[in-house]
Protein backbone atom coordinates (compact mmCIF):
# COMPACT_ATOMS: atom_id res chain seq x y z
CA UNK A 1 0.00 0.00 0.00
CA UNK A 2 1.31 3.43 -0.89
CA UNK A 3 2.21 5.57 2.09
CA UNK A 4 -0.03 8.59 2.64
CA UNK A 5 2.32 10.22 5.15
CA UNK A 6 3.32 13.83 4.54
CA UNK A 7 7.04 13.78 3.62
CA UNK A 8 9.48 15.38 6.02
CA UNK A 9 10.81 17.51 3.17
CA UNK A 10 11.25 17.45 -0.58
CA UNK A 11 14.39 19.36 -1.56
CA UNK A 12 14.31 21.52 -4.69
CA UNK A 13 17.26 20.09 -6.58
CA UNK A 14 17.65 20.93 -10.27
CA UNK A 15 19.82 19.76 -13.12
CA UNK A 16 22.35 22.51 -12.35
CA UNK A 17 23.14 20.98 -8.95
CA UNK A 18 23.33 17.47 -10.43
CA UNK A 19 25.70 18.56 -13.20
CA UNK A 20 27.92 20.42 -10.73
CA UNK A 21 28.16 17.39 -8.44
CA UNK A 22 29.01 15.10 -11.37
CA UNK A 23 31.65 17.57 -12.53
CA UNK A 24 33.09 17.61 -9.01
CA UNK A 25 33.21 13.80 -8.92
CA UNK A 26 35.09 13.79 -12.21
CA UNK A 27 37.49 16.51 -11.10
CA UNK A 28 39.39 14.30 -8.67
CA UNK A 29 38.97 16.77 -5.82
CA UNK A 30 36.14 15.89 -3.43
CA UNK A 31 36.95 17.45 -0.06
CA UNK A 32 37.31 21.16 0.79
CA UNK A 33 38.77 22.82 -2.28
CA UNK A 34 37.98 25.08 -5.25
CA UNK A 35 34.20 24.73 -5.16
CA UNK A 36 34.07 25.42 -1.44
CA UNK A 37 36.21 28.51 -2.04
CA UNK A 38 33.79 29.58 -4.79
CA UNK A 39 30.76 28.98 -2.57
CA UNK A 40 32.30 31.04 0.24
CA UNK A 41 33.09 33.88 -2.18
CA UNK A 42 29.58 33.96 -3.65
CA UNK A 43 27.99 33.87 -0.18
CA UNK A 44 30.22 36.76 0.95
CA UNK A 45 29.13 38.74 -2.07
CA UNK A 46 25.46 37.87 -1.50
CA UNK A 47 25.53 39.15 2.09
CA UNK A 48 28.06 41.92 1.56
CA UNK A 49 30.38 40.70 4.32
CA UNK A 50 34.17 40.37 4.17
CA UNK A 51 34.50 36.83 5.57
CA UNK A 52 32.58 33.57 5.19
CA UNK A 53 33.72 30.08 6.19
CA UNK A 54 31.92 26.93 5.06
CA UNK A 55 31.34 24.37 7.82
CA UNK A 56 29.63 21.01 8.05
CA UNK A 57 26.61 22.36 9.98
CA UNK A 58 25.19 25.52 11.49
CA UNK A 59 25.82 23.89 14.86
CA UNK A 60 29.51 23.65 13.98
CA UNK A 61 29.50 27.31 12.93
CA UNK A 62 27.99 28.43 16.23
CA UNK A 63 30.37 26.30 18.30
CA UNK A 64 33.36 27.43 16.23
CA UNK A 65 32.47 31.10 16.71
CA UNK A 66 31.99 30.75 20.48
CA UNK A 67 35.22 28.79 20.85
CA UNK A 68 37.17 31.26 18.71
CA UNK A 69 35.80 34.09 20.88
CA UNK A 70 37.15 32.30 23.97
CA UNK A 71 33.73 31.66 25.51
CA UNK A 72 34.32 29.05 28.20
CA UNK A 73 33.81 27.93 31.80
CA UNK A 74 32.54 30.65 34.10
CA UNK A 75 30.93 32.58 31.26
CA UNK A 76 27.19 32.98 30.72
CA UNK A 77 25.57 33.24 27.30
CA UNK A 78 22.03 34.58 27.06
CA UNK A 79 19.81 32.95 24.45
CA UNK A 80 16.20 31.94 23.83
CA UNK A 81 14.33 28.84 25.06
CA UNK A 82 12.27 28.76 21.86
CA UNK A 83 14.82 27.18 19.54
CA UNK A 84 16.35 23.90 18.43
CA UNK A 85 18.57 22.18 21.01
CA UNK A 86 21.72 23.05 19.02
CA UNK A 87 21.58 26.66 20.20
CA UNK A 88 21.93 25.44 23.79
CA UNK A 89 24.27 22.52 23.09
CA UNK A 90 26.96 24.72 21.56
CA UNK A 91 27.04 26.89 24.69
CA UNK A 92 27.30 23.84 26.93
CA UNK A 93 30.09 22.37 24.77
CA UNK A 94 32.27 25.40 25.43
CA UNK A 95 31.81 24.89 29.16
CA UNK A 96 29.78 28.09 29.47
CA UNK A 97 26.32 28.36 31.03
CA UNK A 98 23.23 29.06 28.89
CA UNK A 99 20.83 31.60 30.39
CA UNK A 100 17.33 31.60 28.89
CA UNK A 101 15.57 34.92 28.32
CA UNK A 102 11.84 35.31 27.76
CA UNK A 103 10.35 35.70 24.28
CA UNK A 104 8.02 38.18 22.65
CA UNK A 105 4.59 37.28 21.19
CA UNK A 106 6.27 36.73 17.79
CA UNK A 107 8.45 33.99 19.35
CA UNK A 108 11.76 35.88 19.16
CA UNK A 109 13.94 36.75 22.14
CA UNK A 110 12.83 39.77 24.19
CA UNK A 111 15.62 42.40 24.49
CA UNK A 112 14.14 43.70 27.75
CA UNK A 113 14.32 40.21 29.22
CA UNK A 114 17.91 39.93 28.00
CA UNK A 115 18.76 43.23 29.71
CA UNK A 116 17.34 41.97 33.03
CA UNK A 117 19.61 38.89 32.95
CA UNK A 118 22.95 40.58 32.27
CA UNK A 119 25.43 40.31 35.14
CA UNK A 120 29.19 40.24 35.70
CA UNK A 121 29.44 36.71 34.25
CA UNK A 122 27.62 37.50 31.00
CA UNK A 123 29.96 37.31 28.02
CA UNK A 124 27.67 36.99 24.99
CA UNK A 125 24.16 37.05 23.55
CA UNK A 126 23.04 34.38 21.08
CA UNK A 127 19.80 35.52 19.38
CA UNK A 128 17.90 33.11 17.12
CA UNK A 129 15.87 34.38 14.14
CA UNK A 130 12.96 32.02 14.72
CA UNK A 131 11.50 30.68 11.46
CA UNK A 132 13.54 33.36 9.67
CA UNK A 133 11.76 36.25 11.39
CA UNK A 134 14.48 38.78 12.30
CA UNK A 135 15.16 39.52 15.95
CA UNK A 136 15.19 43.20 17.00
CA UNK A 137 18.95 43.33 16.43
CA UNK A 138 19.27 47.08 17.00
CA UNK A 139 18.16 46.51 20.58
CA UNK A 140 20.52 43.53 20.97
CA UNK A 141 23.48 45.48 19.56
CA UNK A 142 22.70 48.41 21.87
CA UNK A 143 22.83 46.08 24.87
CA UNK A 144 26.07 44.56 23.63
CA UNK A 145 27.68 48.00 23.26
CA UNK A 146 26.50 49.13 26.68
CA UNK A 147 27.76 46.02 28.49
CA UNK A 148 30.71 45.13 26.22
CA UNK A 149 29.22 41.80 25.20
CA UNK A 150 29.78 39.59 22.18
CA UNK A 151 26.92 38.72 19.80
CA UNK A 152 26.70 35.50 17.79
CA UNK A 153 23.57 35.18 15.62
CA UNK A 154 21.88 31.82 15.04
CA UNK A 155 20.61 32.32 11.48
CA UNK A 156 19.77 28.67 10.87
CA UNK A 157 16.31 29.58 9.49
CA UNK A 158 17.21 32.96 8.06
CA UNK A 159 19.21 32.62 4.83
CA UNK A 160 17.80 35.31 2.56
CA UNK A 161 15.89 37.14 5.30
CA UNK A 162 16.39 40.90 5.76
CA UNK A 163 16.53 43.23 8.74
CA UNK A 164 16.01 46.97 8.20
CA UNK A 165 16.64 46.45 4.49
CA UNK A 166 19.91 44.54 4.93
CA UNK A 167 20.50 40.78 4.68
CA UNK A 168 20.52 38.91 7.99
CA UNK A 169 24.15 38.40 8.94
CA UNK A 170 25.34 41.57 7.20
CA UNK A 171 24.71 43.91 10.12
CA UNK A 172 23.20 47.37 9.74
CA UNK A 173 25.46 49.73 7.77
CA UNK A 174 23.08 52.60 8.58
CA UNK A 175 24.03 52.40 12.27
CA UNK A 176 27.44 50.77 11.89
CA UNK A 177 26.33 47.79 13.99
CA UNK A 178 27.02 44.14 13.30
CA UNK A 179 27.38 40.91 15.25
CA UNK A 180 30.71 39.27 15.92
CA UNK A 181 29.58 36.22 13.94
CA UNK A 182 26.51 34.76 12.25
CA UNK A 183 25.92 31.09 11.41
CA UNK A 184 23.56 29.72 8.74
CA UNK A 185 22.20 26.21 8.16
CA UNK A 186 22.05 24.38 4.83
CA UNK A 187 20.33 21.28 6.24
CA UNK A 188 17.97 19.48 3.87
CA UNK A 189 14.79 21.36 4.86
CA UNK A 190 16.26 24.85 5.11
CA UNK A 191 15.73 27.77 2.71
CA UNK A 192 18.64 26.44 0.65
CA UNK A 193 20.55 23.21 1.13
CA UNK A 194 23.81 21.37 0.71
CA UNK A 195 22.27 18.24 2.26
CA UNK A 196 24.17 18.81 5.48
CA UNK A 197 26.26 21.91 6.01
CA UNK A 198 26.40 25.54 6.99
CA UNK A 199 28.44 28.71 6.87
CA UNK A 200 29.66 31.19 9.46
CA UNK A 201 30.30 34.85 8.58
CA UNK A 202 32.07 37.68 10.34
CA UNK A 203 33.21 41.26 9.80
CA UNK A 204 36.21 40.66 12.07
CA UNK A 205 39.42 39.65 10.33
CA UNK A 206 40.97 38.36 13.56
CA UNK A 207 37.97 36.14 14.25
CA UNK A 208 37.85 34.90 10.64
CA UNK A 209 41.47 33.78 10.84
CA UNK A 210 41.03 31.97 14.14
CA UNK A 211 37.82 30.23 13.02
CA UNK A 212 39.50 29.08 9.80
CA UNK A 213 42.39 27.60 11.79
CA UNK A 214 40.17 25.93 14.41
CA UNK A 215 37.80 24.60 11.73
CA UNK A 216 40.39 22.06 10.52
CA UNK A 217 42.15 20.54 13.53
CA UNK A 218 43.92 23.78 14.45
CA UNK A 219 46.20 23.40 11.42
CA UNK A 220 47.83 26.46 9.91
CA UNK A 221 47.21 25.16 6.37
CA UNK A 222 44.85 22.63 4.84
CA UNK A 223 45.17 20.29 1.88
CA UNK A 224 43.81 22.72 -0.71
CA UNK A 225 46.30 25.51 0.06
CA UNK A 226 49.07 23.20 1.22
CA UNK A 227 51.73 24.65 -1.11
CA UNK A 228 50.99 28.32 -0.45
CA UNK A 229 54.09 30.42 0.26
CA UNK A 230 56.52 27.52 0.79
CA UNK A 231 56.38 25.24 -2.25
CA UNK A 232 55.81 22.21 -0.06
CA UNK A 233 53.04 21.01 2.25
CA UNK A 234 54.19 22.58 5.48
CA UNK A 235 51.79 23.19 8.35
CA UNK A 236 51.78 23.54 12.11
CA UNK A 237 49.06 22.53 14.56
CA UNK A 238 48.50 25.77 16.43
CA UNK A 239 45.64 24.73 18.74
CA UNK A 240 43.43 21.76 19.50
CA UNK A 241 40.80 22.31 16.84
CA UNK A 242 37.80 20.59 15.26
CA UNK A 243 36.82 18.76 12.07
CA UNK A 244 34.18 21.17 10.81
CA UNK A 245 35.04 21.69 7.12
CA UNK A 246 32.57 21.33 4.21
CA UNK A 247 33.36 19.15 1.18
CA UNK A 248 33.42 20.28 -2.44
CA UNK A 249 30.63 17.78 -3.19
CA UNK A 250 28.35 19.66 -0.82
CA UNK A 251 29.55 23.07 -1.96
CA UNK A 252 28.78 22.09 -5.56
CA UNK A 253 25.13 21.87 -4.54
CA UNK A 254 25.30 25.07 -2.49
CA UNK A 255 26.65 27.19 -5.36
CA UNK A 256 23.46 26.70 -7.35
CA UNK A 257 21.12 26.66 -4.37
CA UNK A 258 22.38 30.12 -3.39
CA UNK A 259 21.58 31.43 -6.87
CA UNK A 260 18.00 30.17 -6.42
CA UNK A 261 17.57 31.35 -2.82
CA UNK A 262 15.49 34.42 -3.65
CA UNK A 263 13.05 32.38 -5.73
CA UNK A 264 12.88 29.68 -3.02
CA UNK A 265 11.97 32.28 -0.39
CA UNK A 266 9.41 33.89 -2.68
CA UNK A 267 7.73 30.48 -3.14
CA UNK A 268 7.66 29.93 0.64
CA UNK A 269 6.09 33.36 1.08
CA UNK A 270 3.36 32.44 -1.43
CA UNK A 271 2.62 29.19 0.41
CA UNK A 272 2.52 31.02 3.75
CA UNK A 273 0.03 33.48 2.31
CA UNK A 274 -2.21 30.59 1.20
CA UNK A 275 -2.16 29.11 4.72
CA UNK A 276 -2.91 32.53 6.24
Amino acid sequence: MQSRQIPFHRPSIGQEEIDEVVSTLKSGWLTTGPRTAQFEREFREYLGVPNALCVNSCTAGLHLALAALNIGPGAEVITTPLTFCASINVILRTGATPVLADVLPDGNIDPQSVASLINENTRAILPVHLAGLPVDMNAIWALARRHRLLVVEDCAHAAGAHYRGWPIGAGNPDTGDYSDAAAFSFYANKNMTTGEGGIVTTHREDLAGRMKMLCLHGMSRGAWNRYADRGSWYYEVLEAGFKYNLSDLQSAIGIHQLRKLESFNAARARYAALYN
